[in-house]
């Protein structure tokens, strides 16, 4: 035999050996030839040739026609079992096509119809799959009086760490992620990847807790380092979870209903459950008009800057300061950064008011400067998104543009945001470091950094979430938290800075175990630039800065004196 050639005899064997069915038609869907498998999935031990393929499916889209044929899902008329056809498009077959028939729920990730009806990356259900499965199960639910957990789970900011590490990295992930699922789920439940990092679960229940018991075995799965190429990295998950009939009476009102918990439940900040309610629709719909509203924020002006002062104690003389974004809506009022900040980070709004934030902040002390006055250094938040994305440069341009030297902008990192930036962009806190930056981890004590790790990263201070400092009185846990972060700073040769000090008391603490520096009500709230300048920045005179006024020997809790201090 001609060894570039396989006979007629070889194709009738490796036909019959294939588990999925092979069925042959012309263009007016009659059978010309099928093997085995084909004729046991469509029930029947005879032959199916020049018989119609109607004859042997039902398909919900009208009668089956298509050149090539189209990937779908059919009923086989006899057992009523649900097959998926689909042309082999590869096949150079004149007058005929070859036609794929396998079961919808096949397990082998071999069988050749799976690429058709299966994710290729994690070997799921695809999206078109999983809506056919899920749309039959709520029929036969319905027809059982029985009902049905749909879970929308949403791998926490895989957009970014698909961009920034590489699509391989972030196929990895994903593998991952589909194994811990399946893992922490029941083996009947209907896995599915709807599209990039959003995967969907389907399995019938009949007790109470099953959603949240199922949700809470995904997160411990995931608090598992997992294995992504040769490291080993954390992920999370958000969540959101609905019930047939409960919750919407078709598959899409179900879709909608568990998508708007999981997206809930990624506004939160991720790594949470939110089971879906009514009023959930509500909130989802502020949060796509806040989102179009902050998304004309900045061109419309709506954005400025507050400053305020970090103090050294007892003098309360002005030392630093820091600048804080806000959001005056035009209906809504002031909106919380802590309700708008997430959302940027999310859709990518944050590279672009980041960049404002910090030509803002430049531009203020480029007039300050110019009008006379000496401003201190200034904190300046940057979010790892902005880390990330953009070149250093760009971030750092506007310190260029507007002459302002280095050692007057302080760059502020959340304490989770560094231990992010460790695995993602290690080398991105040195960069800052070495353009002469100093870099301060915010909110320090309310992340997972490790001595360790923190001995090594190139920073300057840490600043004491305000949690701890605003609980020294009445909790002995907080007074020994803070004093070991004063203690730990003062080891690593690192500033210390305490934030929200609201009483003599907690700023009397602060001071005896180390924390001389200080920010919060006690001494000033957020202030204008204006306000700033009239009540806290010294002006220089003939070359020379004025020295400061004497300090109030006891400030009061409103504040220094403006006009002694």
């Amino acid at each position: 035999m001609d060894s570039g050639r396989i006979d007629r005899q070889h194709y009738r064997r490796i036909l019959a050996e294939i588990a999925d069915g092979i069925i042959f038609v012309d263009d007016r869907m009659i059978i010309h030839g099928a093997n085995r498998a084909a004729a046991r999935l469509l029930g029947t031990s005879n032959a199916l040739g020049q018989t119609h393929l109607d004859h042997w499916l039902a398909d919900g889209q009208g009668p089956i026609r298509g050149n090539p044929l189209p990937g779908r899902v059919c009923t086989v008329h006899g057992s009523q079992e649900r097959v998926f056809v689909k042309t082999v498009d590869a096949l150079d077959l004149p007058g005929l096509q070859c036609l794929i028939v396998a079961p919808l729920h096949t397990s082998r990730p071999d069988a050749i119809a799976a690429f058709a009806i299966r994710d290729p990356v994690t070997r799921l259900l695809n999206r078109a799959a999983f809506e056919e499965t899920a749309g039959a199960a709520i029929g036969k639910a319905a027809a059982e009086q029985a009902t049905l957990l749909f879970l929308s789970v949403r791998l926490d900011r895989f957009s970014l760490i698909n961009e920034t590490n590489g699509h391989d990295i972030g196929d990895d992930l994903l593998r991952a992620t589909a194994t811990r699922l399946r893992e922490a789920c029941p083996a009947e439940t209907v896995a599915a990847r709807l599209s990039g990092g959003h995967f969907c679960l389907l399995l019938r229940t009949a007790e109470t807790g099953t959603d949240q018991a199922i949700s809470q075995a995904i997160h411990q799965a995931m608090e598992r380092p997992l294995s992504i190429g040769h490291l080993q990295r954390l992920a999370t998950v958000s969540v959101g979870t609905a019930h047939w009939p409960a919750d919407g009476q078709d598959l899409p009102s179900l879709m909608a209903a568990v998508e708007s918990a999981s997206n809930l439940a990624v506004a939160g900040g991720g790594g949470k459950t939110c089971a879906f309610n009514p009023a959930i629709l509500q909130d989802v719909k502020d949060q796509l008009e806040l989102e179009a509203d902050l998304r004309m924020a900045l061109p419309r002006g709506q954005l400025s800057l507050h400053y305020q002062p970090k103090i050294q104690w007892p003098s309360t003389r002005m030392v630093g300061m820091e600048a804080l974004l806000r959001w005056h809506h035009p209906e809504r009022g002031m909106v919380p950064p802590d309700r708008f900040i997430p959302l940027a980070e999310q859709n990518g709004m944050i590279i672009p008011i980041g960049r404002w934030v910090m030509d803002e902040t430049c531009r203020q002390l480029a007039a300050w400067l110019d009008a006379g006055f000496v401003p201190p250094p200034i904190a300046v938040n940057v979010s790892p998104v902005q880390l990330m994305e953009q070149p250093l440069s760009e971030i750092l341009a506007p310190l260029e543009q507007h002459g302002i030297p280095k050692r007057l902008v302080e760059i502020e990192i959340t304490e989770t945001a560094v231990m992010d930036l460790l695995q993602r962009s290690p080398g991105r806190l040195t960069d800052l470091r070495e353009a002469g930056l100093r870099v301060a981890i915010d909110d320090f004590g309310t992340g997972h950094s490790s001595l360790s790790s923190l001995r090594k990263l190139p920073i300057s201070l840490f600043k004491i979430d305000r949690s701890f400092v605003e609980d020294v009185g009445p909790s002995r846990e907080a007074r020994d938290i803070v004093s070991t972060i004063i203690a730990m700073a003062q080891a690593l040769g690192l500033e210390v800075v305490a934030e929200g000090v609201e009483t003599t008391e907690q700023a009397e603490f602060l001071f005896d175990h180390g924390a001389s520096i200080m920010q919060g009500y006690l001494f000033s709230q957020p202030l204008t630039a204006a306000a700033i300048a009239a009540a806290w920045l010294p002006r220089r005179r003939a070359g020379r800065v004025k020295a400061p006024p004497a300090p109030c020997a006891v400030p009061s809790s409103a504040g220094p004196c403006r006009t002694a201090c």
